[in-house]
């Protein structure tokens, strides 16, 4: 059983420890046959995620209140050994001219601040933002959430400012319901000097949590697949935006929370074209916009899509092929045929990293990897009356030419050449090669 989940959600603690991602671990480990392939999303032109590094000069990152709540929310996530030293607090700064800091709460560690927490930011006796935390340990990692309800000004930068020692990770952006980090228009060192220690957002770790950040699965990148194609007008479709074999723009990017290696692989994934059901061609063709019918190839019968939900199936399919040859391969043995076969080229530049993982998935390498040699030998002479003996290695299922199916055989005069299938743990065929077994008459004294 292979299954492909083109799906997910972008918040999350990002390092596949959480119930959902450790049960589809437990289900995939189980037992032999079974595989998870995964999609790893499509925020990679997103900068919403800010990796923190904390030390005893204060750092900070602004944030906008959301355009339709008029609000500010964000969750933290850190280790718990990365985030016991760090103290924290909240703050309001002008969004433009000084960019002065018109107040802030106290600093807190979170060891002190778990469960339910309100903190009111302040300029004077004046009131500009009501601040709720709630913190929690999950296991050995914190989960902090920040909520601003309606501040005085949705004009405001917000801020949440550290010191001390240790790191942490968010995400966040108003196209998923939060609130905007702010990385452009920001003072020079000269109109606002703490503006030294800011941290600006970035595009990595953009991928979906939960299960696709788990070791236990395949996780996969998406490039793209071609460069043009004909629609149902006969006319050329060109993609202006890269070439083939080239990362997609929006292919979420690695590593997860903790640094280890996401995306596993890259498959193909912009610009595919596969049959579609009757009635969604014939809903693009009657669409008032132009792009839709723009989508249906030439034929009628197919349309053209991409993102990392069309890549996460071509991998799915390699590993189904794994599978017919192997039946009782494990997840763990097709993830390092997959990771290990990858291809290299001018594209993927050095691998591995946050954009292809390993590199390119490579169908007819994946299913070599499986390929194993088997000697049984050269050639036996026997005498009339006489047996020898023939061994295989160790494998799990044996079966001689002869019909035996143990381990070792002895053979005689009656048998002129000899060779064994066998089967492996994964449930991998092999051919043993031949050997002739030569008679000889048993010589006079």
């Amino acid at each position: 059983c292979v299954i492909n989940a083109s799906i997910g959600s972008y918040f999350g603690s990002h390092d596949g420890t959480d119930p959902a991602a450790l049960l589809i671990d437990s289900i995939v480990n189980y037992k032999s046959g079974r595989a998870f392939v995964c999609a790893a999303g499509n925020a990679g032109f997103f900068k919403w995620h800010v990796e923190q590094t904390v030390t005893s000069d204060t750092s900070f990152s602004w944030l906008k209140t959301n355009p339709s709540s008029g609000d500010v929310f964000f969750e933290v996530w850190s280790d718990t050994a990365d985030f016991n030293n760090v103290d924290y607090a909240f703050g309001a700064n002008l969004p433009s001219g000084t960019f002065a800091e018109r107040g802030r709460t106290s600093f807190f560690n979170v060891k002190n601040r778990l469960g339910l927490f309100a903190d009111t930011i302040k300029n004077g006796a004046n009131t500009l933002a009501i601040v709720q935390t709630y913190a929690e340990v999950q296991d050995d990692k914190y989960l902090l959430q920040v909520f601003l309800n309606n501040p005085d000004s949705n004009t405001y930068n917000f801020s949440m400012l550290n010191t001390g020692i240790g790191k942490y990770d968010f995400w966040s952006t108003s196209l998923l319901g939060t609130s905007d980090i702010v990385g452009s228009g920001l003072p020079t060192v000269a109109q606002y000097p703490p503006i030294a220690h800011y941290t600006l957002p970035d595009s990595n770790k953009t991928m979906v949590s939960s299960f696709s950040c788990s070791q236990s699965v395949l996780t996969v990148g998406n490039f793209r697949n071609r460069k043009a194609y004909l629609d149902i007008d006969t006319l050329e479709r060109i993609d202006s935006t890269g070439f083939a074999g080239e990362i997609a723009n929006a292919s979420s990017l690695g590593p997860d929370r903790r640094g280890n290696v996401k995306p596993d692989i890259g498959a193909t994934g912009d610009n595919t074209i596969s049959a579609v059901s009757a009635i969604r061609i014939a809903a693009n063709l009657a669409s008032p916009w132009p792009q839709n019918r723009q989508r249906v190839a030439l034929g009628g019968m197919h349309q053209v899509n991409g993102g990392t939900s069309m890549a996460s199936p071509v991998v799915a399919g390699i590993v189904a092929l794994y599978f017919e040859k192997c039946p009782t391969a494990t997840m763990a043995e097709i993830k390092t045929a997959i990771t290990s076969t990858a291809r290299e080229d001018g594209f993927t530049g050095s691998v591995p990293n946050p954009s292809f993982g390993y590199g390119k998935v490579d169908a007819f390498a994946v299913l070599n990897n499986s390929n194993y040699s088997l000697s049984i030998g050269s050639d036996k002479n026997v005498c009339d009356g006489d047996s020898v003996l023939i061994q295989s290695a160790s494998y799990s299922s044996y079966h001689w030419s002869t019909g035996d199916t143990l381990q070792s055989l002895y053979v005689d005069s009656t048998v002129s050449d000899i060779f064994v299938e066998v089967v492996n743990e994964s449930g991998c065929i092999s051919h043993s090669d031949t050997i002739d077994v030569t008679w000889f008459p048993t010589p006079e004294k």
